[in-house]
């Protein structure tokens, strides 16, 4: 693999992950999620906004992003978590993705919100998050550093490919 030597591919990449052959990228300005999927140096797939070109501007939806910062995929490869809100407290959620190569952008759930376009964050709970910062994997389990909140969550995750819903 070679290096991504051009700024213009790039907004403002603030996390990276390379997952069985697939570069993801958080690219905030941008609001998304960009994928490498074919093996050279050009992202092939973007999550959150509909193409390289547009952006969301404060959309919230369950295939928008708006202030994405950090992402995870599970060790099985069955699910890719993105943080979303870190810096604007309004809106504060996790995305969760089963296809984790791009080919469907549509979030399949959400922790943080009650549904994809409300905000959970009146309170403080289990499933509420206020800034979420940092994800991690770690077997069938999500880890989410709420900023906010002052804590970290554990979310387990079935192992069956059937079911990636969020307990």
């Amino acid at each position: 693999f070679t290096d991504f030597t051009s700024c213009g591919d790039f907004g403002d990449v603030i996390s990276v992950a390379y997952v069985n052959g697939i570069l993801y990228a958080v690219d905030n300005a941008r609001e998304g999620v960009m994928l490498e999927v074919t093996g050279d140096t050009v992202f092939d797939r973007i999550y959150g906004p509909p193409d390289f070109s547009t952006y969301n501007q404060n959309v919230y939806s369950s295939t928008t992003m708006t202030d994405p910062f950090d992402l995870a995929v599970s060790p099985d490869g069955r699910i890719l978590a993105i943080s979303d809100g870190a810096i604007y407290e309004t809106y504060s959620r996790v995305l969760l993705h089963t296809a984790i190569d791009g080919t469907d952008t549509v979030a399949d759930d959400v922790i943080g919100d009650t549904d994809f376009t409300l905000n959970a964050i009146t309170d403080t709970n289990a499933r509420s998050l206020m800034v979420p910062t940092g994800l991690c994997f770690y077997g069938n389990s999500l880890w989410v550093a709420d900023g906010q909140h002052c804590r970290i969550l554990r979310f387990d995750f079935p192992t069956t490919t059937a079911n990636t819903s969020v307990p």
